[in-house]
């Protein structure tokens, strides 16, 4: 089968972060809450995780090769976000780590996945958000025209964006409501 015609004839996806400003716009009802943390699988999910993080005004965070969560998540909406979802295996052991933490809630968000990996994630979280869904073999790639690697400095990049983000809308909105250091 001609790939490209195959992802021209269900519409694809243009890159891994195109994918995540779609996302977050399904995921606009998680913008500016206090509880919301974003949780990346690396390395696909990162560039993903980072443009919905961004647009929700929530920290991202990754998920190490252990699967073990890097904060603590208890009592937060988790916004878990992959690349796509061609098989369930990572994302459900990445699941039940969450869940170990006490979250009050999972949302799995991923811009393609196949039918079944989907059907057999769904039951464990409380939200599922794919923008693609096919049963075409065990691939996610043939879905977007780049598909290129994600190396260890491009997340360790979008992580320190991610982080100065953060920081500055830390510090507008203490400038917003009178709050000033002692060094001012």
């Amino acid at each position: 089968m001609d790939l490209s015609r195959f992802r021209n004839r269900i519409g694809g996806l243009r890159s891994r972060s195109s994918a995540g400003h779609e996302l977050a716009l399904r995921l606009d009802r998680y913008r500016d809450r206090g509880d919301v943390v974003v949780v990346a699988l690396p390395p696909g999910g990162v560039p993903v995780a980072f443009e919905i993080a961004q647009a929700l005004g929530a920290p991202l965070e990754v998920l190490d090769r252990v699967v073990s969560a890097p904060v603590e998540l208890a009592s937060k909406t988790v916004i878990l976000v992959d690349e796509g979802l061609a098989s369930d295996g990572v994302m459900r052991a990445a699941v039940e780590a969450i869940y170990a933490q006490g979250p009050s809630r999972i949302v799995v968000a991923v811009p393609v996945g196949t039918l079944l990996a989907c059907a057999r994630v769904r039951p464990a979280i409380d939200e599922l958000i794919c923008l693609i869904t096919h049963d075409y073999a065990y691939a996610v790639s043939p879905f977007y025209e780049s598909f290129d690697p994600v190396s260890d400095e491009q997340i360790a990049d979008l992580l320190a964006a991610a982080r100065r983000s953060r920081a500055a809308a830390s510090a507008r909105g203490a400038v917003a409501h009178g709050v000033t250091s002692a060094a001012s």
